[in-house]
């Protein structure tokens, strides 16, 4: 029996995306584009655009290229580099090597700001972003309408990757990674007691360095955030009526119901027997 919860801490809304838009370009040094037009889909637009934002993003795979906006700057995109910006921002783009090969995406959003990247980024690709473009390309081509819903909902899911990664500092990349390592854990053992040292060692760092950054990261200490998840999963198991108060106990590796019914009171304030 298991039915445990994963529960955001804040929230979590994603901004309407609407891809228009991909393009696969492989170029060789003489493709140099300088835009002309106003319309930011130019002259023979084929979607509605009065009163939208366009957006535009390059993903270069191999070679090298370069983007130039309106406030005088020419940025250089290499290998597994990202960058978003308005369309009516650009000025030019081309290739700076013997080849670029890139993906071009153009899109519309119902919020800007939170889904720009107007410095170049550099965010690893591979094989299954490779293919997930590939099924993206199929569903926007569709004439059914679902199909182009699911290529714009799956641009998204890859869009926020992309900004989850800009967003984390290269030099704590690899300290963030080691708490998530922990926290994956510590949900994956919700059913029993950890101690820091096991949480530590999951994350590939002393005690002491763990508890540290842990706290650092998250607000609370490890020991707490762990019994916060547990108790979460105590709570949800009773509104389920699938358990009672000494089943959930037995199953969550508390030692005793008291003991439960004594955290759970402390956490929500009220017993377990009212759990609602």
């Amino acid at each position: 029996m298991q039915n445990f919860a994963s529960i955001s801490p804040g929230r979590s809304q994603t901004c309407g995306i609407e891809l228009f838009r991909l393009w696969d370009v492989d170029e060789d040094s003489k493709y140099q584009i300088k835009r002309v037009w106003d319309d930011w889909d130019g002259p023979s637009s084929t979607m509605p655009t009065a009163g939208r934002t366009g957006l535009c993003g390059a993903r270069t795979l191999s070679g090298e290229g370069w983007i130039a906006t309106s406030d005088g700057r020419r940025q250089t995109l290499g290998p597994d580099s990202l960058v978003v910006l308005p369309w009516l921002d650009l000025t030019g783009w081309g290739t700076s090597t013997e080849s670029w090969r890139f993906y071009w995406f153009e899109f519309f959003a119902d919020e800007v700001e939170p889904l720009l990247l107007p410095n170049v980024q550099q965010i690893p690709s591979g094989s299954a972003e490779r293919a997930d473009i590939t099924t993206i390309q199929s569903q926007l081509r569709s004439p059914m309408k679902p199909a182009r819903a699911a290529a714009s909902a799956s641009f998204s899911a890859m869009l926020y990757r992309w900004l989850a990664h800009a967003s984390i500092e290269p030099t704590s990349h690899h300290r963030n990674k080691q708490i998530e390592d922990a926290i994956e854990l510590m949900h994956r053992c919700v059913d029993r007691q950890l101690s820091v040292g096991q949480m530590a060692a999951e994350a590939g760092l002393s005690t002491r360095a763990f508890a540290t950054l842990f706290e650092q990261a998250t607000g609370q200490t490890p020991k707490r955030y762990h019994l916060n998840l547990r108790l979460d999963a105590a709570r949800n198991m009773l509104l389920s009526g699938r358990s009672n108060v000494k089943e959930t106990a037995g199953y969550l590796g508390f030692s005793s119901p008291f003991y439960l019914s004594k955290l759970y009171t402390k956490r929500f304030g009220h017993p377990p027997s009212e759990a609602h």
